[in-house]
């Protein structure tokens, strides 16, 4: 079976949780054809309405498909003013 590999940066309180575990980039080794829904989901974040997929400077949806070698950022919503 086929895989991408790719590189997740954490930020916010996903970075926080990840620096108990060493670490806020992680290499992630999904089956070809994974989207950022199948990310979120190996990685255990359950509630995905809190998280913010970016890659190359643009905002990812659920369904996006992730490409060999994609580096991803995940962060939290802004709120405040």
């Amino acid at each position: 079976m086929k895989t991408v590999k790719i590189r997740v940066k954490l930020f916010g309180a996903l970075q926080m949780q990840a620096a108990k575990h060493g670490n806020n980039l992680l290499e992630v080794e999904l089956p070809a054809g994974a989207r950022v829904k199948d990310l979120l989901q190996r990685l255990k974040i359950e509630d995905t309405h809190q998280v913010i997929a970016a890659a190359g400077g643009r905002i990812l949806e659920e369904d996006d498909q992730l490409p060999q070698g994609a580096e991803i950022s995940l962060l939290p919503p802004a709120f405040g003013g």
